[in-house]
């Protein structure tokens, strides 16, 4: 097993002034970094990769898509600008040597219908990501849907979404370390919540717990002198 930092702590978009930090992480001990992709060019991310592979650090990355980028939109064009989105953050992921692609881009994030899904936006995802997962076996990048709170998105909210929809042959298993968790796609999809074998374990959760553990304590202190 490899345990990585998420580089979200500090940035979203990861430049030359963030090296420093990269360094430090080497020494820390950490295996590699999870990179943003928002924005940005192969000449930016082959800069990228050449510090990494100067510190001997692995790297994954994450994206997001948008409401002009919504693979579940019932507006064709807006699907095709989702995938051009997807297959442009794993052409810039296997650019820096990167394996696996993360994030929740089966819809747009902060975009809410009002409604609970439905049947044609499922059909919609699996169409799109289909054609991205093709893309990703040809740049030999493996992609890995995030589901999400039902703040931040309302398309896929649970790991027991992710299994019902996509597939009741779900193998949920944490090696190899690509599980067929979307049957339909005919592709390899793995699951990060599973922390499939090699893949990093991302730490922004645990840090946001230890930047919130002395409010917490103060709180409990309080409630226990009111009683």
């Amino acid at each position: 097993m490899k345990v990585g930092m998420n580089l979200l702590v500090w940035t979203a978009f990861v430049t030359e002034e963030h090296f420093p930090i990269l360094e430090k992480i080497k020494k820390t001990g950490y295996d590699g970094v999870e990179i943003p992709l928002f924005d940005g060019d192969a000449e930016h991310y082959k800069k990228i990769k050449k510090e990494l592979d100067n510190l001997g650090l692995g790297c994954t990355a994450v994206t997001v898509v948008n409401a002009d980028t919504n693979p579940i939109s019932p507006d064709a064009s807006i699907r095709k600008a989702g995938l051009e989105r997807i297959k442009w953050a794993l052409d810039m992921t296997s650019v820096m040597g990167g394996d696996l692609l993360a994030g929740p881009y089966h819809s747009a994030l902060g975009v809410f219908s009002g409604q609970p899904p439905t049947a044609d936006e499922r059909k919609r995802a699996i169409e799109v990501l289909t054609q991205a997962a093709d893309h990703a076996q040809k740049v030999k990048v493996k992609i890995a849907i995030e589901y999400l709170n039902r703040f931040e998105c309302y398309f896929l909210t649970n790991a027991w979404m992710q299994r019902t929809w996509f597939g009741k042959s779900t193998t949920l298993t944490l090696a190899p370390c690509t599980i067929p968790s979307m049957p339909t796609l005919k592709r390899k999809i793995s699951l990060r919540q599973l922390l499939p074998w090699k893949t990093l374990i991302f730490m922004c959760t645990l840090v946001k717990m230890i930047e919130a553990l002395p409010e917490v304590v103060m709180c409990i202190g309080m409630k226990l002198l009111k009683h």
